[in-house]
């Protein structure tokens, strides 16, 4: 299947869950038609890749749901679906909703028409240029202006308010907006290096402004923020944001390491402040990888990784986003590859950031004002062979869960998946 925005056709990497973006679908399903194989847009021909799933989470074969995770807002105004054939599609009134959290949904799009190969419809899900997010600062690649000791962080101060004005990929500079100091803030979104790789930091609190919340001392969250979601999911995606997954060599390096990937988060919060002189305003903090784990406050500690930092060794004070020993052996050079502009944004990625006046991928209104969509069809009694469509899309920077039934047959060699394009936030539920 395939998300669209303005006729073009939204990236959707194929890899499965894992952290965002990617696929994941009801626990059933067979193992050569995996979620990711969906939004792969390689083949949509009949013996093309796609999904199909099996009985599982309570849903028949060929119902259940599958989902696609943007890991951000994103705008779609088209959707486009595949299925193995007519009989496979849905036999019942399908839905398209949207939702920011899951769990509250609007419904988009109504889809009366039956025995359907492919399902090309647009969908009202655009957002709304009010609901803009707040700029709070930018951090630019190298720069040591907002190290931890930086006293932007806490004082009522402003820099360069001008470079405020809008927001693009190309951005190279420090920004501190008046924002920052006067404006009530219960979420945080972290976007680097590009303004589609984000994460929302919940703080579980309304604090009366950034400058406030900078001032509050050391505020622990085992999970960084990260909602509902678990505290090894949160390091995964926090950390992810920094040394993306493919990095040649120091990526399982990082990973594979006792000291950090195999290892819980020390001290995870605002604030940080770990041994041997390794603090984050937003992170945590790591020892070497091939030292052993050490997770306790009063742990031996090598490298924080977040923003608004000091670190043991170089760079020693910076913007973002971890020092040398974080990836020991790689020296400054290695370090450096890694620098990158940041910007802090008041809000959570459900709440988000309006267009920019450059061009660049993150053309959402970066919280958008519908969450994900979804197309849904209520199931009804009918023989199993032509098994439910229900794709659901889950909104914000979490999940986007696409439900639907695709096509199988008894025997093996006879199951067909069916291949679907895909949109950022979408799901459809399905009778047959």
């Amino acid at each position: 299947m395939q998300y669209l925005y303005g006729g073009s056709v939204l990236s959707t990497p194929a890899t499965h869950c894992g952290s965002a973006p990617c696929a994941f679908a009801t626990s059933g399903f067979y193992s050569d038609w995996s979620p990711e194989k969906a939004f792969d847009q390689s083949n949509y021909a009949m013996y093309g890749s796609g999904y199909c799933n099996e009985a599982g989470d309570g849903y028949p074969r060929g119902a259940g749901w599958l989902a696609y995770d943007f890991g951000v807002p994103t705008q779609v105004d088209q959707v486009k679906i595949w299925f193995w054939r007519g009989d496979h599609s849905a036999s019942g009134t399908a839905y398209m909703e949207g939702s920011n959290d899951a769990v509250t949904w609007t419904t988009l799009k109504t889809i009366t028409d039956t025995d359907y190969a492919t399902l090309d419809t647009t969908v009202d899900c655009v957002a709304s240029p009010s609901s803009a997010p707040t700029l709070l600062m930018k951090l630019r690649a190298g720069s040591n202006t907002f190290q931890y000791d930086a006293s932007y962080w806490t004082d009522t101060s402003v820099l360069n308010e001008a470079g405020g004005a809008s927001v693009s990929d190309s951005d190279d500079e420090d920004v501190k907006m008046s924002a920052f100091n006067t404006d009530p803030i219960s979420a945080l979104t972290l976007c680097y290096k590009t303004l589609d790789n984000c994460y929302t930091y919940e703080l579980g609190a309304t604090y009366t402004s950034a400058s406030a919340l900078f001032s509050s001392g050391f505020i622990r969250s085992e999970n960084l923020g990260y909602g509902a979601g678990a505290a090894d999911a949160a390091k995964q995606a926090w950390t992810d944001l920094f040394l993306p997954p493919g990095t040649p060599t120091w990526y399982d390096d990082y990973w594979n390491g006792n000291g950090g990937g195999n290892c819980n988060m020390q001290r995870p919060g605002i604030n940080t402040q770990c041994n041997d002189n390794n603090w984050a305003r937003i992170g945590y903090c790591v020892n070497l990888p091939d030292q052993s784990c050490q997770p306790y406050d009063t742990s031996d500690a090598d490298s924080p990784i977040g923003i608004g930092l000091k670190t043991q060794n170089w760079p020693n004070n910076v913007n973002a986003p971890f020092g040398e020993y974080f990836i020991h052996g790689a020296g400054s050079s290695g370090v450096q590859l890694f620098q990158h502009q940041a910007w802090l944004f008041a809000g959570s990625a459900t709440t988000a950031a309006s267009p920019t006046p450059s061009p660049t991928p993150f053309p959402t209104a970066f919280p958008t004002p519908y969450p994900t969509t979804r197309f849904s069809q209520r199931l009804t009694q009918r023989r199993a062979r032509r098994p439910a469509q229900r794709i659901l899309s889950v909104g914000r920077r979490r999940i986007r869960r696409f439900l639907r039934g695709l096509p199988w047959r008894a025997e093996p060699a006879e199951r067909l998946p069916l291949a679907t394009p895909t949109c950022r936030t979408f799901t459809v539920s399905g009778s047959i």
